[in-house]
């Protein structure tokens, strides 16, 4: 007796719920076999069809904005401590330290920064790690104030050392 479509459809479901397991546990070994093979084929397609791909995601973003944002603020809102120190290894990272390194460097400097000495526990903030922006060298760890100063006039000796006499003289 011949099955129709739907008799058909609902027998493949059946089967496919059966050996679901079965299949997961061959899926697993045949990546695991030609796992180099895969991602090479992975990464043909991406750099052949980036802008498609990048277009598709954007267009995701946009539809979904509001579920993304939601889904965000529901796990920051669960993993607070997590999230805040991942941002925090993700910026010591930025100029090459670990948090180790950054605890070293607060204990050397007596948990003060470097420039007005105030210390760890008068600040809001936790001191920022102070860098050359031409050759990426880390100098020390600065309060936010400090930090900014130096940064808004661009590390140069000349801008600052003018803004240390107009002090001076209109004092």
């Amino acid at each position: 007796m011949a099955k129709t479509k739907k008799e058909l459809n609902a027998h493949r479901r059946e089967l496919y719920a059966k050996n679901k397991e079965q299949r997961k546990l061959q899926d697993k070994k045949y990546y695991a076999n030609n796992r180099k093979q895969i991602l090479a084929k992975k990464k043909t397609y991406r750099k052949k069809n980036s802008k498609k791909i990048s277009v598709k995601g954007k267009e995701y973003l946009v539809q979904n904005r509001n579920k993304i944002h939601f889904t965000l603020k529901q796990y920051y809102m669960t993993h607070k401590k997590q999230a805040k120190e991942r941002t925090r290894i993700g910026n010591l990272r930025r100029y090459g330290l670990t948090p180790e390194l950054y605890n070293d460097m607060f204990t050397l400097q007596g948990g003060k920064c470097l420039i007005c000495g105030t210390h760890q526990s008068d600040l809001s903030r936790a001191l920022h790690v102070d860098h050359d922006h031409i050759t990426g060298k880390v100098r020390g760890l600065l309060c936010y104030s400090c930090n900014t100063l130096l940064g808004h006039a661009h590390d140069n000796l000349e801008r600052l050392q003018k803004a240390i006499e107009y002090i001076v003289k209109n004092k």
